[in-house]
């Protein structure tokens, strides 16, 4: 077994200036490597749905000092897959709807993902926080691999979500 190399890690306030940031060292990174253009395509268009995920979900401090407003993007390298790992807090109500979604996708094959996503590409509508709800759905699809998450308990009402997305 390989260790992963860490190819970059942020952890604050995500903002969509971050996207700029970790595409610049990411750029570096696949020239030095000679990564197919296509394997790039998809690293930097997972890479930004996990910005914006981050970015439109993250929850605003109703306190100073409450550490609310910071998430994570984290990117390796074990030799086989990209790894992308986002994180941010969220209210526990959302919980078991957002675990719900995530367990439908992985259940489906590709096709099914891909119609899926058509089918809510035609009915969805912009959230008060500037989503539509199909980020999670396309990075699914175009990782093709199951995604991985988990829910870290802070208190009776935040937990911190972690998503990991494969990209092989």
């Amino acid at each position: 077994m390989s260790a992963a190399k860490v190819l970059y890690t942020f952890q604050g306030v995500i903002d969509e200036s971050i996207t700029g940031k970790i595409s610049e060292l990411m750029d570096k990174h696949f020239e030095e490597m000679n990564i197919p253009t296509e394997r790039r395509k998809k690293f930097f268009l997972i890479m930004v749905e996990c910005v914006q995920n981050v970015f439109h979900h993250q929850l605003k401090p109703e306190h100073e000092g409450q550490p609310f407003e910071s998430g994570i993007i984290v990117s390796n390298d074990d030799n086989s897959n990209y790894r992308i790992v986002s994180g941010n807090y969220i209210v526990n109500d959302s919980i078991k709807a957002l675990g719900e979604k995530i367990e439908r996708m992985n259940a489906m094959t590709p096709e099914q993902l891909r119609t899926y996503y058509q089918e809510s590409l035609s009915v969805a509508e912009l959230s008060e926080k500037g989503g539509a709800g199909l980020g999670i759905l396309d990075m699914a699809r175009k990782s093709k691999m199951p995604l991985e998450y988990e829910f870290v308990p802070i208190d009776e009402h935040y937990s911190f979500f972690i998503l990991a997305i494969s990209i092989p």
